[in-house]
């Protein structure tokens, strides 16, 4: 009874993010061609748009956990930001909210500490972001392995 009832608002409320994530993604690049002089002037507008809607997203996503489809947000990166420093502290901060991790200095942290509370969908999408973006000098990546790991995401 109320197993099912939750797996269907959990639903409802992924697709819900996702369809807002996609909303904000198709206003990112105009649906008419950039006037540029050349193929590198147009790479360069379209990925400083993409940046900057990719770190508001981001901020969103870290100011109210689950609002945002990491997912898309990943997917925009991959697509259009060269330059991944500037996201890399908002993404730890939102990777380590997403899988439940410790504040804590991540080389202090006891490697027993249990697995996140979360379903497969949102570890995977978290992990595929840390993936994209490569915060290391904020998050060290054996806690994403061993959350991966743990929740047979390899």
């Amino acid at each position: 009874g109320g197993d099912k009832s939750d797996d269907g608002n959990n639903q409802e409320k992924r697709e819900t993010h996702r369809s807002i994530t996609r909303a904000a993604a198709s206003g990112i690049l105009p649906d008419k061609p950039v006037v540029g002089n050349d193929d590198e002037d147009i790479a360069l507008v379209y990925g400083s748009i993409a940046g900057r809607a990719t770190q508001s997203l981001l901020a969103i996503e870290f100011n109210h956990p689950r609002a945002v489809d990491l997912h898309i947000v990943a997917s925009i990166c991959r697509a259009y930001v060269s330059d991944t420093r500037p996201l890399e502290s908002v993404c730890a901060g939102v990777v380590r909210t997403a899988l439940q991790l410790p504040v804590q200095n991540d080389a202090t942290v006891d490697e027993s500490t249990a697995l996140p509370q979360i379903d497969k969908v949102d570890a995977a999408s978290a992990l595929g972001l840390a993936a994209q973006i490569g915060p290391w000098t904020n998050l060290r990546p054996h806690r994403l392995v061993a959350v991966a790991v743990g929740m047979h995401l390899w």
